[in-house]
């Protein structure tokens, strides 16, 4: 069974994917996402439950304008966050689009590990524009789990991307012992 797991991070343009996925390869809320490059993908790997798994992490920041590097991405993911703002209702109304993208390329009724983060970048709750309530109304929609993260604490950021490698070793576990074993 293959260990490496392939992690695509999709949402509208300004909803801090890049900041995101800067926090998780780096961990620090600080460090401008510009000051590394994360280029399409970077592997890392790390301690999931006692066991070594390696991930590779596809950023979608910036290819917004290239939609067949989005199918592309989508074809080879294991598992996806789709982030939206909080803070930009907006986003979370385009959000749709990413997640009937991933159900088209995809082409399966087979479950698919997908959380979607509301993310916000600061921990300002006056400029929310969505609530808890209606980001779980839509996760509950799509039977998909509903977090939320915040940048500048790095709240649940960590804790995100663990359940989602989490949800990808059950899939994977779940096809590899679903295969017919030859003698």
């Amino acid at each position: 069974m293959d260990d490496t797991y392939r992690v695509v991070i999709l949402g509208p343009s300004n909803t801090g994917k890049r900041f995101l996925a800067t926090q998780i390869v780096y961990g620090d809320p600080d460090k401008d996402p510009d000051e590394e490059s994360l280029n399409d993908s970077i592997r890392k790997s790390i301690m999931l439950d006692d066991a070594k798994v390696t991930f590779e992490l596809l950023d979608t920041s910036g290819t917004e304008t290239f939609p067949a590097m989005h199918d592309l991405y989508i074809k080879s993911g294991d598992g996806f966050l789709l982030v939206f703002n909080i803070n930009s209702i907006e986003s979370f109304c385009r959000i749709d689009e990413y997640y009937e993208l991933i159900v088209r390329v995809r082409d399966t009724n087979n479950f698919l590990p997908i959380i979607l983060v509301g993310n916000s970048t600061d921990d300002t709750k006056s400029s929310r524009q969505v609530s808890v309530e209606e980001g779980e109304q839509k996760a509950r929609l799509w039977s998909i789990e509903y977090m939320e993260t915040i940048l500048l604490t790095n709240y649940n950021v960590n804790k995100v991307f663990l359940q989602l490698l989490r949800k990808i070793r059950a899939n994977k576990q779940q096809k590899h012992a679903d295969k017919p074993k030859t003698e």
